[in-house]
C-alpha cells in the first residue's frame, strides 16, 4: 500500500513539472517571435489611448472670421483693406490737387513824363498795378504773376517789358503789385503804353468724393 502511494506522489510530480516545463517553452517561443511585447503588460487596441493634439500643436492661418462673409478673413472687407492699426484704405474715395479761388485784376495804368522837349515829352514812366486776392478761407500759399509792357496798338507776344513776381498770400488777404518802366525811346514814348498780367502759380488744395 505504501509502495502504490509513494508512486503515485512521484507521478503527479513528474506531471506538474513537465506542464511547467512545457509552459516555459511556450513562453520562450512566443517571446522570441514576438520581441517587443510583454506577456504581462500588452494592451489590446480597443484599451490603447493615443495623445490628442492641442491648440498649439495645430498650425491655424492667423486671421479671424469676417462676421459680414465667413468665409471671408476679416483682412479683406468688402473690397476694401483694412489696416490692422485701425486706418483703412478706402480705395473708393477719390482725391485730386485743385487750384484755390482768388480773383485778380483792378488794373490800374498811369504814365508820368519825367521830361519835355518843346512840350512834348520824351522821357516818361509807365506804372501797372494788379490786386490779386485769395479767396480761400483755409489755404494760402505762393502767388506767380507776370506783368508785361507792351504798345496799346500790339498784341502782348511784342511785349517789350515784364516783370516777375513772388508773392505770399494767406487765406482771404488781398496784395498790390505794381512794376514801372521808363521809356525814351523817341518812337515809342509817343505811343501809349499798357500792360498785361498773367498769373503762372496759385496753391493747391486737395478735394476728396
Amino acid at each position: 500500500m505504501l509502495m502504490i502511494k509513494k508512486g503515485s506522489t512521484i507521478a503527479t510530480t513528474s506531471f506538474v513539472m513537465i506542464m511547467l516545463l512545457i509552459t516555459i517553452f511556450i513562453a520562450l517561443n512566443y517571446l522570441s517571435k514576438n520581441p517587443g511585447d510583454s506577456l504581462w503588460t500588452k494592451s489590446s487596441p480597443e484599451n490603447s489611448i493615443s495623445p490628442q493634439p492641442t491648440n498649439q500643436d495645430i498650425d491655424t492661418p492667423n486671421t479671424e472670421e469676417n462676421p459680414t462673409n465667413p468665409n471671408e478673413p476679416r483682412g479683406l472687407v468688402s473690397g476694401r483693406v483694412i489696416d490692422p492699426t485701425g486706418s483703412s484704405d478706402d480705395s473708393s474715395e477719390n482725391c485730386f490737387l485743385q487750384k484755390i479761388t482768388y480773383s485778380i485784376g483792378n488794373r490800374n495804368i498811369t504814365e508820368t513824363c519825367n521830361e519835355y522837349f518843346q512840350e512834348e515829352c520824351i522821357d516818361k514812366t509807365v506804372k501797372c498795378t494788379v490786386e490779386i486776392r485769395n479767396l480761400d478761407y483755409e489755404i494760402g500759399g505762393i502767388f506767380k504773376v507776370i506783368l508785361s509792357f507792351f504798345e496799346k496798338d500790339k498784341t502782348k507776344e511784342d511785349t517789350s517789358y515784364n516783370e516777375s513776381f513772388e508773392e505770399e498770400i494767406s487765406p482771404r488777404q488781398t496784395i498790390t503789385i505794381q512794376s514801372s518802366k521808363q521809356i525814351t525811346e523817341p518812337e515809342i514814348v509817343k505811343k501809349e503804353i499798357t500792360c498785361f498780367y498773367e498769373t503762372t502759380e496759385t496753391p493747391e488744395k486737395e478735394i476728396c468724393n
